[in-house]
């Protein structure tokens, strides 16, 4: 799973790297007026920034996708957990998540004019990331339809979950000590 999270973050940054150095001034339609190729720099950080016009900043950005960061591979893991069924597509949604909001934040830190989008569709512009994390939200959806029975009554609660990993996570932080015993 890491090995495709890097190869999608790749792409989406080398590609924003090519737009910048060749292509920034370049603009055409693939399909005229609905699809095509308009680089822009977009310091809103996101749609609902932009649409509703809030005008947050980055810091707000930043607390608002660490959360996210915490809570989607909390929720990739306790519905994996309790997935009976091939967790494939859970799996694959989970590599779009997660390669979404690294983009997000090379875009928030890489570029300091803001996100680079450049993929013009009907009267937005976005980029891989924007289409990663579409793609994560379908997949997501439609797994959880397919295993709703499982996710609605399921053999781990979700509190027990919680507890289970903040043990293990503790287990891991802490320096292992050497007992009289063991000496």
């Amino acid at each position: 799973m890491i090995f495709w999270i890097i190869c999608l973050v790749i792409a989406d940054q080398v590609i924003k790297l090519i737009i910048v150095n060749f292509f920034i001034d370049t603009k055409f339609y693939i399909i005229e007026p609905i699809f095509g190729f308009r680089p822009v720099f977009n310091d809103q950080y996101s749609y609902f920034n932009a649409i509703l016009k809030l005008n947050l900043g980055i810091l707000p950005h930043t607390i608002l996708f660490i959360v996210a960061q915490i809570v989607i591979p909390t929720c990739y893991g306790y519905y994996r957990s309790i997935q009976r069924s091939s967790t494939l597509l859970i799996d694959i949604s989970f590599i779009f998540g997660q390669s979404a909001l690294i983009c997000v934040f090379c875009g928030f830190y890489f570029w300091k004019a803001g996100i680079l989008d450049f993929i013009y569709v009907y009267f937005w512009v976005v980029d891989f990331k924007d289409i990663y994390l579409n793609c994560f939200v379908i997949l997501f959806g439609i797994n959880y339809c397919k295993n709703m029975r499982e996710f609605n009554k399921p053999k781990i609660k979700l509190r027990d979950y919680l507890l289970n990993s903040w043990v293990k996570l503790n287990r891991e932080l802490k320096p292992e000590t050497t007992t009289k015993r063991e000496k």
